[in-house]
């Protein structure tokens, strides 16, 4: 291997050629993609609003208006709920979030690089405010983010599911 001055692995003639090679497909397969219109696909699209400035604003602000309606539509007392909720009620719906936990941990490291549809979304708002560039943000990012992105990405699943619990107590209260 040749190494330059400071020890460095140094570029030959024919590693700047494959290179240069390399960046002229990669941006004719982009220009392909573009051409196609499959650059206004759903899921791209769903991506491009999730990288802008406002979008963490915008969900947080739509799933407290969501938790707002539902509470309202359902009459919800947060304070009688709270008071009712006895010490074994919580701890058997930590035992089950402790299951699902478990769960999703042996899913993923039977299949590595796959990624639950369940929070995705929400995982993809915390890889924003963390300031990745690749959405959603490849598992080493992920990986190396720190407890910060952890709780950002928690903290969304947490307020998605509520919404969620809402919905399925008033399909099922409805019938």
């Amino acid at each position: 291997t040749v190494v330059d001055a400071s020890g460095e692995p140094a570029a030959t003639p024919s590693t700047l050629a494959a290179l240069q090679r390399f960046e002229e497909q990669v941006r004719g397969a982009r220009d392909e993609v573009i051409e196609q219109g499959a650059a206004s696909s759903p899921v791209l699209a769903l991506k491009a609003l999730a990288t802008h400035p406002r979008a963490p604003v915008a969900w947080l602000a739509g799933q407290c208006t969501l938790v707002g309606a539902l509470t309202l539509a359902l009459g919800v007392d947060w304070r009688l709920e709270a008071h009712c909720a006895s010490p074994s009620v919580i701890a058997v719906g930590a035992c089950a979030g402790v299951v699902v936990a478990a769960c999703r941990s042996r899913q993923r490291l039977a299949s590595p690089g796959v990624e639950e549809p369940d929070g995705a979304l929400e995982r993809m708002i915390a890889d924003v405010l963390d300031g990745g560039h690749a959405i959603p943000a490849p598992a080493h990012v992920r990986a190396d983010a720190g407890p910060a992105w952890v709780a950002t990405a928690l903290f969304g699943e947490v307020l998605a599911a509520v919404n969620s619990c809402l919905i399925l107590h008033a399909l099922t209260q409805a019938s």
